[in-house]
């Protein structure tokens, strides 16, 4: 638990660490404000996240990428090596250029991860209405924008927008109803 209460009124609720030492955190704002099925929800959506982590693949991931970058523009350029004076302002407006542009991407990935990790807090905890108070709670705890334009979105937002999570979970109610009948 995070003492942030001292100095904020956000709420979250992450997983840190890697391996062994990877721990849930939840801050005490969370914790005050939201009921138990609220936070089943919030413990079912992080520890799908859990579930579905692999940070040696994205690690290796990245590596290959930059290893395979860095190789191309060498080439390309006909640098001396990494000794070339060249490369260092160069490495950094290319990398800079090449990121911005691979943000979106990375972005719509990192906004699909949360998907579902929201449908698999919904479908175990069977409770679409806790998870709406919570998307409600947080999103007024955290001044979020619910609507974003599709620019700001794109590039600014590495979480869906609570509009489109709370949409989810009214179709995944409607759904549960329908079936209940």
């Amino acid at each position: 638990v995070v003492a942030s209460s001292s100095t904020s009124r956000a709420q979250n609720a992450y997983l840190e660490g890697a391996g062994p030492t990877r721990e849930l955190v939840l801050y005490d704002t969370l914790l005050a404000t939201a009921s138990a099925a609220e936070l089943e929800a919030v413990v079912a959506h992080e520890l799908e996240h859990e579930r579905r982590s692999s940070l040696l693949g994205e690690s290796a991931r990245t590596a290959l990428g930059l290893i395979l970058f860095l190789a191309l523009l060498s080439a390309r350029l006909r640098l001396d090596g990494p000794g070339d004076i060249r490369t260092l302002p160069l490495v950094g407006l290319t990398a800079l250029f090449v990121f911005n542009l691979a943000l979106p991407i990375a972005n719509h990935r990192s906004r699909q991860a949360e998907l579902e990790a929201d449908r698999a807090a919904l479908v175990l905890t069977g409770d679409p209405r806790a998870f709406i108070s919570l998307q409600v709670k947080l999103a007024r705890a955290n001044r979020e924008e619910v609507r974003p334009s599709l620019w700001v979105k794109l590039w600014l937002f590495d979480h869906p927008p609570v509009a489109e999570r709370i949409a989810q979970a009214r179709w995944y109610a409607e759904w549960l109803e329908a079936r209940r009948r």
